[in-house]
């Protein structure tokens, strides 16, 4: 029963990606959710039951984790079932980047902080175990809905693949690559290391590419690329919007544990700042949404398969 749950919630990352790849579909949904204020609570309340179906059916359920997850999700859900969008759209520029910016926080603080229960069913694998960030899931398709049909804005979220996408992204790996192992090398937080799933599997990199790209890659693009830089753009021009959503994407990882540095870790404000460089350079250079999260998720992929690395 366990294996059927965390299966059953390994279904919502294929949602989110045919949500994300469909801009007809992600605007009818967003739609239709803005339309009347009961349209959000009736799927704010699918997604609780839905979690607590599958908690009590793997014999995983637990009050504190259930409540964090309750009041993550129920928070931004019932402040904008009060606020309009026609109101928010003509709200003064000032109002508007308060409610922006409120929003943005309420996903961003408590899932960065650790505050809120990210998987919901885990599923043991030899001596680990195994769970999908389900949380983070629907968080992210809240704010897809949030910040296109209440706030209008334009997120870029387009499965649109170039040949000049696919040269920036492998481009500024080499280069982020080239730039920052040396660095990191240098002050001991990578080792060369294959991982030993890997060396067993060495198919399980095209496995988990996607897992990635899903989370934390969209996720973070999204939140980080998709909003701050384009609305610091629109106010500071592209090179100031660039390096405040860098500096604010790397300080978020002060409190991630790795490379064997604790609280704070300044060696990984470093260089998660760089490589925020380097993810909003190639946003900015393809306007794709799904550019940035691939080479995002390339970085996160490659650092967990050959340095044990722990997310970025």
């Amino acid at each position: 029963m366990v294996w059927v749950s965390a299966v059953a919630t390994a279904i919502v990352p294929l949602v989110l990606v045919y949500v994300f790849i469909s801009e007809k579909l992600r605007s009818r949904v967003g739609e239709w959710l803005a339309k009347d204020w009961a349209n959000l609570l009736v799927v704010y309340f699918f997604v609780i039951i839905t979690y607590s179906h599958f908690a009590f059916v793997s014999n995983q359920f637990d009050l504190r984790a259930y409540l964090s997850v309750l009041l993550y999700l129920g928070l931004p859900v019932f402040l904008f079932m009060f606020l309009r969008k026609e109101d928010i759209r003509r709200s003064s520029p000032r109002v508007f980047y308060f409610l922006l910016a409120i929003f943005v926080l309420m996903l961003w603080i408590p899932m960065e902080l650790k505050w809120v229960e990210r998987k919901w069913v885990e599923a043991p694998i030899r001596d680990k175990s195994f769970g999908l960030p389900s949380t983070m899931y629907c968080a992210i398709l809240l704010g897809m809905f949030i910040f296109t049909e209440w706030f209008d804005l334009d997120l870029n979220c387009r499965w649109r693949w170039r040949w000049n996408h696919l040269l920036w992204v492998l481009g500024t790996l080499a280069v982020l690559l080239v730039v920052l192992l040396p660095m990191a090398a240098r002050v001991d937080f990578v080792k060369f290391e294959i991982w030993d799933v890997v060396e067993q599997h060495p198919w399980v990199p095209l496995m988990l590419f996607p897992l990635f790209l899903i989370t934390p890659a969209i996720g973070e693009e999204l939140i980080y690329r998709g909003v701050i830089q384009s609305v610091l753009e629109k106010k500071w021009g592209i090179w100031i919007a660039l390096f405040i959503q860098a500096g604010i994407f790397g300080f978020a990882h002060i409190n991630n544990k790795a490379g064997g540095y604790n609280f704070p870790n300044w060696s990984y404000v470093c260089f998660a700042t760089i490589a925020g460089l380097g993810y909003g350079i190639v946003f900015w250079r393809t306007r794709s949404l799904l550019a940035s999260a691939s080479l995002h998720a390339l970085v996160d992929l490659l650092w967990k398969t050959f340095f044990k690395g722990d997310g970025g």
